[in-house]
């Protein structure tokens, strides 16, 4: 069976076979005349008992007064077993158990009363290891992303260690550098002064011609001949 005919099937199922309800008479019947007590709440089990197989997971419902429904994603399905015992191979149906890993060893689920068993667990099973395939896609995806980040991170780093490095390497070069362009300029103003810079004896003697220059400035002019006899 095709994997697309075996998913319409399955998802078509939404009663349980009519010989269900022949498994339930007979197990009744082995308490004799006491068989009614078991069977009456079998009875309506079996007209209210409803079956879904959605996109995201199964659900099983059942009842009248107390109204039971689960519903377990695919995610969850851990395990699927299949019974039968000598009676329902006699009636051609079968028990499709559904476990999670909830810990507890019952089923979480049971798809009874059905034909096709054998569809609903190859069903169960292909549902399950899409999801495990989708998963593990995902985390190898995720992975590749985290070595690129983190193979970018280390190229960022060594950058940045290289950079540093050639920084302490030139500094000493530029230090000498601006140390020798600071001595050219002194010995260029000594080219032109000609001299190696101002001494003590030359600034006093500087300061002398400067005091003699105010002093005869100040001193007044002597009077002539000419301005005595006018007087």
């Amino acid at each position: 069976m095709e994997p697309a005919e075996r998913d319409a099937l399955v998802r078509a199922i939404v009663r349980p076979d009519k010989n269900l309800l022949v498994l339930y008479v007979l197990q009744s019947l082995l308490l004799g005349p006491a068989f009614l007590i078991p069977l009456i709440p079998l009875y309506f089990r079996y007209h209210t008992l409803r079956y879904g197989f959605g996109d995201d997971g199964i659900s099983v419902s059942w009842g009248i007064l107390f109204r039971r429904e689960v519903h377990l994603t695919y995610r969850r399905v851990q395990d699927i077993h299949v019974t039968r015992n000598i009676v329902e191979r006699w009636l051609g149906i079968g028990t499709v158990s559904v476990q999670t890993a909830s810990g507890s060893g019952d089923a979480e689920a049971q798809i009874a009363g059905v034909r096709e068993f054998d569809a609903i667990r190859d069903f169960l099973y292909a549902r399950m290891r899409g999801l495990e395939d989708h998963t593990a896609d995902h985390e190898h995806a995720t992975s590749d992303t985290q070595d690129e980040a983190v193979q970018l991170l280390e190229e960022i780093r060594d950058t940045l260690r290289l950079l540093a490095a050639q920084a302490a390497t030139q500094r000493p070069d530029a230090e000498e550098a601006a140390a020798g362009d600071s001595g050219g300029d002194g010995s260029i103003l000594n080219s032109v002064t000609g001299d190696d810079g101002p001494t003590d004896a030359r600034i006093a003697a500087d300061e002398t011609e400067i005091e003699a220059a105010r002093a005869d400035a100040a001193a007044p002019e002597p009077e002539t001949d000419t301005e005595r006899t006018d007087a």
